[in-house]
C-alpha cells in the first residue's frame, strides 16, 4: 500500500497565464509573411495542464510511466499565440520546411524524439485506428457522458494513488488530449483507445510519428485556410 497523494481539484486551463510584456518586446513578424491583420485563432496545446498533472503524482505513479519520455518534465511555459501563427504561416509545402527569415528548417522524427523523448522507431502512425473499444470507453468516461472528457481523466488520476494499467492508460489519454494531439474539444477522441489497449505493445508505439504527422496535418490545414482567405 502506498501513501495516497494529496487531492487537489483544478479548473482546466488551455494555457498558463501570459507573462506581462510591453508591445516593444513582441516578436517581429518573419520575412515573407503578410502584414495584414490576421485572426488570432485558438491556442489549445496546454503544457500547463501536463505540468500541473505531474505535480500531483506520487513516486510510484511516476515510475509506472517512466516510458512516457519527457512528458513529466514539461514546464509551465507560455506559448505565444502570435509566434505560433507566424511559424505556421512560414511553412513551405513544396520544400516541406519552415522558411524562417530565408532559412529553411525541417522538422523530423529525431527532433520530436529529442524534445519529448517518445519512441521514434517502428511503424509510423498517421491516425489512430478507427476501431470501437466499448469496454475501455465505458470505463474511462463519466456516467451519463458521451465522451471521455479531459476533466474525467484528470479527476480519476487525482483521486487515486493507483499505478496500475488503468492509471497508465488514463495518463496517456490525458497527454494526448491536452498536449500531444490536442484539439479545441475538451475530450479525447475514442479511437485513441486503440493505442493504449495492448499494454505490452504500448511502449513500442512510434509516438513521435503520431505527433509529427498530426502537427503537419494541422499546419497544412491552417495554411490552406489562410491562403483561401486572401
Amino acid at each position: 500500500m502506498i501513501v495516497g497523494i494529496k487531492i487537489r481539484k483544478y479548473n482546466m486551463r488551455p494555457n498558463y497565464e501570459p507573462l506581462k510584456t510591453s508591445k516593444r518586446n513582441h516578436c517581429k513578424a518573419m520575412t515573407g509573411t503578410s502584414q495584414r491583420k490576421k485572426k488570432r485563432g485558438t491556442l489549445v496545446c496546454s503544457p500547463y495542464a501536463m505540468y500541473e498533472l505531474g505535480l500531483q503524482l506520487c513516486p510510484r505513479q511516476k515510475q509506472a510511466i517512466e516510458d512516457s519520455g519527457n512528458l513529466l518534465k514539461i514546464n509551465k511555459i507560455h506559448i505565444d499565440r502570435n509566434l505560433c501563427n507566424e511559424i505556421a504561416r512560414s511553412y513551405d509545402k513544396e520544400k516541406e520546411a519552415f522558411n524562417i527569415n530565408g532559412t529553411f528548417i525541417t522538422m523530423t522524427l529525431d527532433d520530436v524524439y529529442c524534445l519529448l523523448g517518445l519512441t521514434s522507431k517502428g511503424e509510423k502512425i498517421f491516425e489512430a485506428p478507427k476501431i470501437n473499444k466499448p469496454k475501455l470507453f465505458n470505463l474511462y468516461k463519466k456516467e451519463g457522458q458521451t465522451t471521455i472528457t479531459l476533466q474525467a481523466l484528470q479527476e480519476a488520476i487525482f483521486n487515486s494513488s493507483s499505478y496500475d494499467d488503468h492509471f497508465i492508460r488514463r495518463f496517456i489519454l490525458f497527454s494526448i488530449g491536452s498536449f500531444i494531439c490536442r484539439t479545441t474539444q475538451r475530450y479525447v477522441r475514442s479511437e485513441y483507445l486503440n493505442l493504449v489497449d495492448d499494454m505490452d505493445k504500448m511502449s513500442e508505439l512510434n509516438g513521435s510519428s503520431l505527433i509529427l504527422n498530426q502537427l503537419m496535418k494541422g499546419i497544412l490545414s491552417f495554411r490552406e485556410k489562410t491562403t483561401k482567405a486572401y
